[in-house]
């Protein structure tokens, strides 16, 4: 595609104009998280996945395992976490999509129980999506008041280009990294 050869806004805008293309994006996109919660993103596997799908010429909907909504809630509770989660699938029943929500507040609790790594607090969504294991998936969608909000602190070329990079500011192992590229590169060999 060489989209490296495009300005961040042409990336911005192509990233944008295919991630639409799927029709559960579109939809979450067009209609936003839960009334609540301002500071929400569609995140990375579903945004890349699509892309991929698109530019292989596959399904664009294929080998898509679920879609990711983040949120930032001081709210670290458990039972708010799933309260949210339950509203959100709720709201998108009619997609018959699965959904993995996640408060990004309280990730370094389970983190650090679940895979027994020491974790910072997240700060931030965007604070999140910077910390992934995969560069290309640190991207966050959401729609404002009509307009676009996409972060993505380590650009789009990866996305776009299809090409898969450690991010060295992770907390997490190298094998997860390892792990989410072995999995991807069997759908998708072109990877």
């Amino acid at each position: 595609m060489n989209t490296y050869k495009l300005s961040i806004e042409k990336q911005r805008e192509s990233f944008i104009e295919l991630v639409q293309k799927n029709p559960a994006v579109k939809n979450i996109l067009d209609n936003g998280f839960v009334e609540d919660m301002s500071n929400w993103y569609l995140v990375a596997g579903c945004l890349n996945q699509t892309l991929w799908n698109y530019l292989t010429n596959r399904p664009i909907q294929s080998n898509i395992k679920d879609y990711d909504l983040i949120y930032f809630d001081e709210d670290l509770s458990a039972e708010k976490e799933l309260r949210v989660a339950e509203l959100v699938k709720n709201k998108y029943r009619n997609l018959a999509v699965e959904f993995d929500v996640v408060n990004q507040a309280r990730v370094h609790i389970w983190v650090e129980k679940e895979w027994h790594l020491k974790m910072r607090p997240l700060e931030s969504t965007e604070d999140a999506i910077a910390s992934w294991p995969v560069s290309a998936t640190c991207v966050g969608v959401r729609k404002e008041k009509g307009e676009f909000i996409v972060v993505a602190p380590y650009g789009l070329t990866d996305s776009l280009e299809m090409v898969l990079r450690p991010n060295k500011t992770t907390v997490m192992h190298e094998s997860d990294f390892n792990y989410k590229v072995g999995r991807w590169t069997k759908k998708w060999p072109e990877l």
